[in-house]
């Protein structure tokens, strides 16, 4: 192998099968998720309906694992390093509703009423080491397993939640037998904030803060016949926007 002191990585590819993976063995993924929902329905005797659902999950993301780079002189040597995350997600929504007919104009309509909220926080901790080979400090893609998994501490991280809840309401209203206009909106309220953990704690920040958004929804149906239906349809919708330009 040749002297990669002042290492500089040589332009071109490495050679190799395409397939043939330069990592080490040792490296490590790991997910798990778990999640419980939950539905309580009321039937009326006026053909009215209420509906609760409550929704819940948690998911976990670790990894721990070594990578080269950036580049690799023509020979195969690359400066490597450990890198450690962990990242959690929990996630807790619900929704309750009434629903059912109206009659009016000669024609049954529907309408519903309902309230929903939405809280999803995670956490994210991240660490990396650079390591030292016996090649100037590299070592050799041809053998990632030299690679040593050393201790990485957390030096980076973040908390982040975003909370959403609202009102909303929609008519389904018949036309006509065929024809069905759907009217619906949305009261909508939105705040998005982060935190940093690491490498100190700090007061938490707020991203985006929406209050009263009016979310308006329309739509048109024609049922051409009783398998075949055919619509047009307007909504907005409203996520949160945390950055300042479009570049970030």
């Amino acid at each position: 192998f040749c002297n990669v002191v002042g290492f500089r990585p040589s332009p071109g590819r490495v050679p190799s099968e395409y397939t043939r993976n330069f990592s080490p063995s040792w490296n490590y993924a790991y997910t798990s998720l778990q999640e419980v929902n939950a539905n309580l329905v009321h039937r009326f005797e006026n053909a009215w309906q209420s509906s609760t659902t409550l929704f819940y999950r948690h998911e976990l993301s670790k990894a721990y694992y070594a990578y080269s780079g950036p580049g690799a002189t023509a020979n195969g040597l690359a400066r490597f390093g450990d890198q450690r995350q962990r990242t959690s997600y929990d996630w807790f929504g619900a929704d309750t509703n009434v629903s059912g007919p109206v009659r009016l104009w000669g024609q049954t309509h529907t309408l519903t009423i309902g309230a929903n909220y939405a809280v999803m926080t995670s956490g994210a901790q991240s660490g990396y080491r650079a390591l030292s080979g016996p090649y100037g400090g590299a070592y050799s893609l041809y053998d990632p397993n030299a690679v040593p998994a050393v201790d990485v501490p957390y030096t980076f991280g973040t908390n982040h939640r975003t909370v959403q809840y609202g009102v909303y309401a929609q008519a389904r209203i018949k036309l006509a037998t065929p024809l069905t206009l759907v009217l619906g909106g949305r009261e909508a309220f939105l705040q998005d904030r982060t935190q940093s953990t690491l490498p100190s704690v700090a007061d938490w920040t707020t991203n985006a803060q929406v209050n009263h958004r009016f979310l308006p929804s329309a739509g048109l149906l024609w049922d051409i016949v009783p398998s075949l239906t055919a619509y047009a349809n307007y909504a907005r919708f409203l996520d949160a926007q945390t950055q300042g330009t479009y570049s970030g």
